[in-house]
């Protein structure tokens, strides 16, 4: 049971050299079209071969004119590929053919067309694109069979009319519709359901979005050369537009009712006794080529007639048995299945309305199925109840209530309730949700984890407006869908408080006796995203979420659950588990699991906009990460660009030598033994600015700077190593030449202790740096660490640069300490400062 071969041709379009046979019916272009010639040369083996470094070709499953299809193994994703390879040989124009079938795979997404996985063009090895793997049988391998049941061909045929449908509407023309090119796959549901491959010769039509010339790469929007025919015999009619699809969709449902393809140029005969009447005389309507049935949604319009005049519980039972016995050859088991099939005229039904397909999800009081509404014709997940908890009056109040609470909020992260019943048993249908489950996801990057917690906090933000808390969110109840968007599913054990009942004054209240509270001996939850309080039956709020979504971003961030398996405790969030840059981010965990409720933040509006200050501070930071690489970059390349030049000025002058020592033009250099800065004036008193210093006797060297007081950061130069040299009697230097600058004044940085009292007393001789800040009591924490202090905290909260207060007070802390430094300890410090920006005071 393999996927079909690609064959754009049949049998290399009969060598390639003779005519194409005659179509049973055909239009009179026909004759003035003549078959495509490629040469017939073997293709190359490639089994065993990886391509693009990724695909492990394992066996060829089939050989055309042009390319050659092996099943492969996906080495990235770890699943079974169709690999398809164009020879090495071809012209350019099937090339762009070979080009426009990716472009037309990756336009089309319908859940009848083989979706396409890559397309590489590399310049070591073939050009290959992949495509995803169908288990299955193609309807060709089939027809050895014989003919197939008439219920069958009906599906097959409705569903191929709307994947071509959608095609054309796309402004695609398959032109190589024959059984060979359907796939019969196995399906979850055990019906027919068929997949449509191969759009190699494909024609994309010009004036479609998919033509468009921004959009198609080159050589897909280029025509077919001449009158060239791009079809197998005898499914190509002699048309180009929908109606060569139709066409050969009709004469594919006729070889499937008769089991063979007739002659070339014999009408294909309809009239056994096991084809209906009505289905005939569609197919010959189709096949003559009229004007009533030319495109594909007249053609699927004939389809569903037929489909309809037929009783649907035979017609069901027919096309299950079919597929139980293509797919139970030689299995004992699937034979057991296969039977049982047989027996059942039809598939299981939900009040005689549903049809049940998998099941998706399971917990303690009941499951969730994929059903098939067949009134609405539409998808569905359908809810039940267990049936050992259908005698239990909670449980009904229980699934009652999820349904209320799905009703009442309006979000689309919560799934829309679409109907509630209780025949044969209660039940609710809500709308499918498609994605990715947050538990298969592992450790999570920092800026798309706080994106996804957000959005998890806005959807029970609108839950709990309506007065709804969910009390057991968790990686299992949580779904990423499209554009990384979260939807919350589960609302199994909420619970509605007094806000959900008084919110709809003008209608009656919702009955004391349905105000159901869960029992005193129920276990809500589940350990390690449920808050404490509910765990331990003390009690539920909204805060009891917000404990619940900070677990789960926990686990986003780590890759690890907020309960320890080892101890079964709940860990300690500390900082040291985090990178410097979540330090604000570990603070809020830390505050949003804090065991007793009112130590978490007040609501959930209040964690969601303490995460948006996160996670913008991450985003400037970022923003400055890549600014610095850039300006980096600019500057590396300046002076690399300098040093270029400057090489060449001094190529292209020879001439040009340094100064010989004497020189007048030489620039004046600083004397042996000046310091490299600027000593200070010295002072008329020699105790002003060193109180405790004595007056020095002649001879003595001078004491040293106290280098708490205010040190140079510049050192003295080392005295000269040869004695004579110092004892020579010092030479005056020349005068400057005119126009000369003088020397910068170079101001001295003060080295300041790492004390409280030094920083504090630092602040407080710069309070005019914060006049601009807005008038309040702060208190601003300090982390000092080598020679540089930076604020982290602001009143107990994160420092945010987003905050206008935060970026103010950060901005006058870094005038007060520009021309500061501390020493370097071994440890970094922490200093708590507090800041009275209440009146034109000091710091306190």
């Amino acid at each position: 049971m393999t996927p079909c071969a690609e064959s754009g041709t049949l049998a290399a379009m009969a060598a390639h050299a003779s005519p194409l046979g005659a179509a049973p019916v055909a239009s009179k272009k026909r004759a003035t079209w003549t078959p495509q010639e490629i040469p017939n040369v073997a293709p190359k083996n490639y089994v065993g071969a990886y391509f693009g470094e990724r695909y492990l070709l394992r066996r060829q499953i089939g050989a055309g004119g042009m390319s050659t299809v092996y099943e492969a193994q996906d080495s990235t994703l770890g699943k079974r590929v169709v690999v398809k390879i164009l020879r090495d040989d071809l012209p350019g124009d099937l090339v762009d053919r070979f080009r426009r079938e990716a472009h037309v795979l990756a336009g089309l997404t319908h859940e009848h067309i083989a979706q396409i996985i890559d397309r590489q063009d590399p310049d070591n090895e073939p050009r290959f694109l992949v495509t995803e793997y169908i288990d299955g049988q193609d309807l060709g391998e089939l027809l050895v069979r014989g003919p197939m049941p008439a219920a069958a061909v009906i599906a097959i045929g409705l569903q191929v009319c709307a994947a071509l449908a959608y095609a054309h509407d796309a402004g695609v023309i398959h032109r190589d519709v024959k059984p060979s090119n359907l796939m019969l796959a196995r399906h979850r549901s055990g019906d027919l359901f068929v997949k449509v491959i191969d759009f190699g010769i494909a024609k994309l039509v010009q004036d479609s979005e998919l033509a468009a010339p921004g959009r198609a790469p080159a050589g897909a929007r280029r025509e077919t050369r001449g009158n060239i025919v791009l079809g197998t015999a005898p499914f190509w009619c002699g048309e180009e537009g929908p109606q060569a699809d139709v066409y050969a969709l009709a004469l594919t449902l006729a070889v499937l009712l008769t089991g063979k393809i007739p002659p070339a140029g014999v009408k294909v005969d309809l009239s056994g006794d096991t084809i209906p009447r009505k289905l005939a005389s569609v197919l010959e309507t189709a096949l003559a080529l009229d004007d009533e049935i030319a495109t594909m949604d007249a053609l699927d319009a004939a389809l569903c007639d037929v489909r309809d005049s037929l009783d649907p519980q035979v017609a069901e039972g027919e096309r299950h048995r079919y597929v139980a016995e293509i797919f139970g050859v030689n299995k004992v088991a699937a034979a057991s299945k296969a039977e049982a099939a047989a027996s059942s005229s039809a598939a299981p039904r939900f009040a005689e309305r549903f049809i049940l397909c998998e099941e998706i999800g399971r917990g303690g009081m009941g499951r969730v199925r994929v059903a098939f509404d067949t009134e609405l014709r539409r998808r569905v997940a359908l809810k039940t109840i267990h049936p050992q908890h259908l005698q239990r009056a909670s449980s009904k109040a229980r699934f009652l209530r999820e349904a209320r609470a799905l009703a009442a909020i309006d979000h689309p992260g919560v799934p829309k309730l679409l109907e509630i019943g209780s025949v044969p048993e209660p039940f609710i249908t809500m709308d499918l949700v498609v994605g990715v489950p947050l538990k298969a996801e592992k450790r999570i990057e920092p800026l798309r984890a706080l994106s996804l917690a957000i959005d998890l906090g806005e959807i029970l933000v609108a839950a709990h407006d309506v007065g709804v808390v969910h009390r057991d969110v968790k990686p299992d109840n949580i779904v990423i869908g499209k554009g990384d968007r979260v939807r919350l599913l589960d609302f199994g054990l909420c619970l509605l408080t007094q806000r959900y009942h008084q919110r709809e004054q003008l209608f009656p209240a919702t009955p004391p006796g349905e105000r159901y509270e869960t029992g005193a001996m129920a276990l809500n939850g589940t350990h390690g995203y449920t808050a404490p309080e509910i765990q331990a039956r003390e009690g539920t709020s909204p805060r009891s979420d917000v404990y619940s979504v900070c677990a789960v971003l926990y686990r986003m961030l780590t890759g690890r659950s907020h309960l320890d398996g080892a101890t079964s405790t709940t860990r300690q969030i500390r900082r040291g588990e985090f990178p410097a840059s979540l330090g604000g981010v570990a603070e809020l965990l830390r505050r949003g699991t804090a065991r007793e409720p009112s130590d978490r933040p007040r609501s959930m509006t209040e964690l969601v906009a303490g995460l948006e200050v996160l996670r913008s501070g991450l985003l400037r930071a970022r923003q400055r990460r890549l600014l610095a690489l850039a300006v980096a970059i600019t500057a590396l390349g300046c002076l690399t660009l300098a040093t270029i030049v400057a090489f060449w000025l001094s190529a292209s002058n020879p001439g040009a030598a340094l100064a010989a020592p004497g020189d007048e033009s030489a620039p004046p250099g600083p004397a042996a033994g000046t310091p490299a800065c600027e000593e200070p004036a010295p002072s008329t008193n020699p105790t002003a600015s060193n109180p405790g210093a004595a007056a020095a006797a002649p001879g003595d060297e001078p004491a040293a700077p106290d280098p708490d007081v205010g040190a140079l950061v510049c050192e003295e130069p080392a005295p000269p190593t040869n004695p004579a040299a110092s004892e020579a009697p010092p030479t005056v230097p020349a005068p400057p030449p005119p126009n000369t600058l003088p020397p910068p004044n170079i101001r001295p940085r003060l080295v300041v202790p790492i004390t409280e009292a030094a920083v504090v007393e630092l602040v407080k001789n710069g309070r005019p740096k914060f006049d601009k800040c807005i008038p309040s009591y702060h208190l601003l924490r300090l982390f000092v660490a080598d020679g540089r202090a930076t604020l982290t905290e602001v009143d107990g909260m994160p420092f945010a640069a987003s905050v206008s207060d935060h970026d103010c007070l950060r901005k006058g802390l870094g005038q007060v300490f520009l021309r500061v430094s501390f020493p370097r300890p071994s440890q970094p410090t922490e200093i708590v400062v507090p800041l009275d920006l209440r009146s034109k005071g000091t710091p306190r």
